[in-house]
């Protein structure tokens, strides 16, 4: 069975919190692809999944990096196409604990409301309690990750959208 999970839903729904230290490399998307067309970037290698039209899904860790705006709108951070957005403020998941990276969830409220219509960008698909009954998002299920994270460990942030598929892990296993 394969699931697509995108970006940060993966992260903070699928996989354990300490997921974003473990997943590096993949390939660069497609810019053709209409799957991509929720993701933003906070910068320094974090990014984010659209879910309203005022609302970014992150991590609490990237909060030093999405204070002003986010981009979106191209898979390569360098596109003079990307499109800023403005941050009207965060809340961080009230039991984020920056130590242990627990509750590793944050929400991003924009200042206005993304026009879909016109902007190219949709939000994502979020998961159905269906879904997760039907064990979409059980360990060994075969799921997508996207960002622009490591290329590999301990190198540098990638500049164009990557996207790599993995298995989803337990949390025991992943924070072993």
């Amino acid at each position: 069975m394969k699931t697509t999970l995108f970006s940060l839903l993966l992260l903070t729904i699928a996989l354990p919190t300490f997921a974003h230290d473990k997943i590096v490399g993949g390939e660069v998307v497609d810019p053709d692809l209409t799957q991509t067309t929720h993701i933003v970037s906070l910068g320094n290698g974090c990014a984010g999944s659209i879910i309203a039209p005022t609302w970014v899904l992150t991590a609490a860790h990237c909060k030093p990096v999405f204070d002003k705006f986010v981009t979106a709108g191209s898979v390569s951070l360098r596109s003079k196409e990307r499109i800023k957005l403005e941050v009207k403020t965060s809340y961080l998941h009230p039991k984020y604990n920056e130590a242990t990276y627990s509750y590793d969830m944050a929400l991003i409220e924009l200042k206005y409301p993304i026009r879909f219509d016109n902007m190219g960008l949709k939000a994502i698909e979020m998961l159905t309690l269906e879904q997760v009954n039907n064990g979409d998002i059980n360990p060994g299920v075969i799921a997508t990750a996207t960002g622009w994270g490591a290329i590999r460990k301990g190198g540098s942030f990638s500049n164009v959208l990557m996207h790599v598929e993995l298995p989803i892990v337990s949390h025991a296993v992943a924070n072993a």
